[in-house]
């Protein structure tokens, strides 16, 4: 479709032309915009149809500030110098008029008339106030495209006037530069020099800065619902911790002190094993950076007393281990009330003097690394079915939850528990 169809096509319908339309009619105005922002750009114009041969659409030394984009018809460009009119040429769909002024109102530089009926697409400079305003690259585009359009206009004069023949006679050559046309490529010089640039690279700045406060502000709002979140998610933790241990342990207590048969050493050893899982609880929250040996640390600083009160010591075999990406407060909770568990059980049922305690890495069969854990004492060994108890099994579980698994094994000369955890 050519420039002439179009021109044809958008008078007949008497509207704005598609996006499609546009970008053929002024290919040379507007680049690198997307759909939309043409979208945008055309609803801030009006449409303006002229059929009056030699209608004024612009009068050389009145105030101007409107810009015509040609999309049907013809125009004439001519100047006065006072003595002459001077024709610079016709214009037609797909150039425009009144760049200059619209850019700067003030009087204009030359007179428009109407040759043929036409129609044109108008944009004012308080539109493009409120284009700079409120989408600034729309209209820094838009300054761009005109820019680089009156530059070229500037190239052809300058060309026009360095070969005349006027230039041999001094007083000649004053008077050439003093004419209408001169003044015109002087004054679209001064704006190529930066009188325009700066207002552009300013507003660019300005939306820059708009873009930057509404992404801190979305970044704020974002971190404020994600720290709500993991607050209210380790909220919910620590109240299920509650319940399922100290919870449940207290009420326990209260059974026992109520049924008034509970002797005072029985309800000692109550009270203590809710105290232990309180304090796994609040160490259980420390920052620990995945790194599991402090955390086997914190637990022996805990329990290390009491052993050593019931003359049992431990052999601490734990070295440096890679870190685990997934170490949070609740997994190690979970792993500091297996190696409770563990610990009870010697304490109570073994009849040990020396808990082991090692660590290391191991390849599974299936290529994967896995970290381990192993506790294990030199009593006298599981009895019956104890193995199959319900700490035991309690003690699974919690190495599930945590993607671990946990193994047992016992014999005459002792029982020992491994735990392989993910890196």
């Amino acid at each position: 479709m050519t420039v002439s169809e179009i021109s044809e096509m958008v008078l007949a319908t008497g509207e704005k032309p598609l996006v499609g339309e546009f970008k053929q009619l002024f290919s040379g105005l507007v680049v690198n915009l997307r759909d939309q922002d043409f979208e945008t750009l055309l609803a801030f114009m009006t449409v303006r149809s002229v059929a009056e041969y030699g209608f004024e659409l612009i009068k050389q030394g009145q105030l101007a500030q409107d810009l015509y984009l040609i999309r049907r018809g013809l125009v004439s460009v001519s100047i006065d110098d006072g003595n002459r009119q001077e024709e610079l040429g016709m214009l037609g769909a797909g150039q425009w008029v009144g760049d200059i002024s619209f850019i700067e109102p003030g009087p204009a530089s030359a007179t428009i008339h109407v040759l043929e009926a036409a129609t044109f697409l108008v944009l004012t400079h308080d539109d493009l106030t409120r284009l700079q305003k409120r989408y600034p690259h729309i209209a820094g585009a838009l300054l761009k495209g005109l820019s680089r359009q009156m530059a070229e206009r500037l190239r052809n004069s300058r060309e026009i006037l360095s070969a005349s023949d006027y230039s041999e006679d001094e007083e000649v050559e004053r008077q050439a530069m003093s004419s209408p046309s001169s003044q015109w490529c002087a004054n679209v010089s001064r704006w190529l020099l930066g009188i325009r640039s700066d207002e552009i690279e300013r507003r660019a700045e300005e939306a820059a800065q708009v873009v930057r406060a509404s992404l801190e502000q979305r970044f704020k709002h974002l971190s404020i619902l994600d720290r709500n979140r993991v607050l209210e998610n380790e909220r919910e933790r620590i109240l299920a911790e509650l319940h399922d241990g100290v919870g449940g342990q207290l009420v326990a207590m209260l059974a026992m002190v109520e049924n008034g048969e509970t002797s005072a050493s029985a309800l000692k050893d109550a009270l203590r094993t809710a105290l232990d899982d309180l304090r796994l609880m609040i160490d259980s929250l420390d920052t620990v950076d995945g790194d599991l040996p402090v955390v086997l640390g914190m637990f022996r600083s805990r329990i290390e007393q009491r052993l050593l009160a019931q003359n049992i010591r431990f052999d601490w075999q734990v070295g440096d281990l890679p870190p685990m990406q997934q170490l949070g407060p609740h997994e190690v909770l979970q792993i500091l009330r297996i190696f409770q568990e563990a610990v009870t059980n010697c304490i109570k049922h073994a009849n040990a003097t020396v808990i082991t305690v090692v660590t290391g890495l191991i390849k599974r069969e299936d290529a994967q690394e896995r970290i381990f854990v192993e506790v294990k004492d030199n009593g006298m060994g599981m009895q019956g079915n104890a193995g199959d108890g319900h700490g035991l099994n309690n003690m699974r579980r919690r190495a599930r939850e945590i993607g671990g698994e946990l193994y047992v094994e016992s014999h005459k000369t002792g029982t020992g528990i491994r735990l392989f955890l993910p890196c």
